[in-house]
C-alpha cells in the first residue's frame, strides 16, 4: 500500500471515529435529558404523555443506533482495508486499531440496557399515579359485595 493511500485511509479512520464519538455523545445527552424530565418533571403525571415521551426517546434512540451501525460498519471496513498495511513500519499501530472500538454487539447491548432505563424513569410516575388510583378504588369497594 503507498504511502498516499494510507494517509487517505487513516484520516478517513479518524474522522469516522470522531463522528462514531459525537453519536455517543449526542446519545448521552439526549438520553440524560429524557431521565431527567421523567424524574423530574411534575407535568409528566398523564400516562399518554408518558407513553408519547417514551415513543419519542426510543424513536431517537433507534435513528442514533442506525447511525452508529453504519459508523462502526465503515471502521470495521476500514480495518480491513488497512490491514495490508500491517507489514508496514505503522504495522503495530494498525493491528491496534483493528482491536479497538465498539462492536455492534456492544451497542445493541449498550442501548437495550439504558434505553429500558429511560423508560423506566419515563413511565414510573405516570404508572405508580394509575396504580395508587386503582388501590383506592379498591379501598372504597365493599369488600362484602366481592365475597359473595
Amino acid at each position: 500500500m503507498d504511502a498516499e493511500s494510507l494517509n487517505v485511509l487513516l484520516q478517513f479512520y479518524s474522522s469516522n471515529t470522531a463522528n462514531e464519538a459525537n453519536l455517543w455523545m449526542m446519545y448521552v445527552a439526549a438520553t440524560i435529558a429524557c431521565a431527567g424530565y421523567g424524574v423530574t418533571s411534575n407535568t409528566l403525571t398523564s400516562i399518554k404523555m408518558a407513553v408519547a415521551a417514551s415513543i419519542g426517546f426510543l424513536a431517537f434512540a433507534y435513528g442514533q443506533f442506525t447511525m452508529v451501525n453504519e459508523a462502526i460498519f465503515l471502521r470495521e471496513l476500514l480495518v480491513v482495508n488497512l490491514a495490508p498495511a500491517k507489514s508496514s513500519p505503522i504495522g503495530p499501530f494498525i493491528t491496534e486499531l483493528s482491536v479497538r472500538g465498539l462492536t455492534i454487539q456492544g451497542a445493541i447491548k449498550t442501548h437495550a440496557v439504558v434505553d429500558a432505563c429511560v423508560v423506566f424513569l419515563i413511565m414510573y410516575r405516570p404508572v405508580a399515579e394509575l396504580l395508587k388510583v386503582y388501590l383506592e378504588r379498591r379501598k372504597v369497594m365493599p369488600t362484602s359485595l366481592i365475597d359473595k
